[in-house]
C-alpha cells in the first residue's frame, strides 16, 4: 500500500493551528516512564469537513519534564506543552496576515487575557 501526504502550494485564511498531542505513561518497578508527542499544523478552517489543507510545522516527541503518575496527567502536560506552542505560532502567523502586535497585547495574549483572530486549537484522545 502506498501512504503519501500531499501540501498544497498555498493555504488561504481562515486559519487555525492545531496541536494534536499524545503522550503515554508507563509504570515500572521503582520509576515510571512519560512520554509525550505533539504534531503542530496550520490548518484551513472549513466547515463542510474537520480536514481541510494544511502544513506541518513543527514536530516533537520527548521525556515529560514533570513527574506525572498517569496516563491522564501525562495527557494534560503534554496539551499544555503543544498549545503554549501553537500560541507562539498563531501569534506569528495574526502578525504577518492580520496586522503586527504591540508589546502589551503580546503580554496579555501569553497571560491568557487577549484573543488572536488566528484560533488555537488542541488535540488528543485522553
Amino acid at each position: 500500500n502506498k501512504c503519501s501526504l500531499y501540501y498544497a502550494k498555498e493555504i488561504k485564511p481562515p486559519l487555525r493551528v492545531v496541536a494534536v498531542n499524545d503522550s503515554a505513561f508507563r509504570k515500572e518497578a521503582n520509576t515510571g516512564l512519560a512520554m509525550r508527542g505533539t504534531v503542530i499544523i496550520v490548518n484551513t478552517i472549513n466547515a463542510e469537513t474537520p480536514g481541510g489543507k494544511h502544513h506541518v510545522i513543527e514536530y516533537y516527541a520527548r521525556t515529560q519534564k514533570q513527574i506525572r503518575c498517569s496516563t491522564l496527567g501525562t495527557e494534560q502536560c503534554a496539551m499544555i506543552d503543544g498549545v503554549n506552542m501553537c500560541i507562539v505560532i498563531a501569534a506569528a502567523y495574526h502578525e504577518v496576515l492580520v496586522r503586527p502586535l504591540t508589546a502589551d497585547t503580546m503580554i496579555y495574549l501569553i497571560s491568557g487575557f487577549a484573543i488572536l483572530e488566528i484560533p488555537v486549537e488542541g488535540v488528543t484522545d485522553a
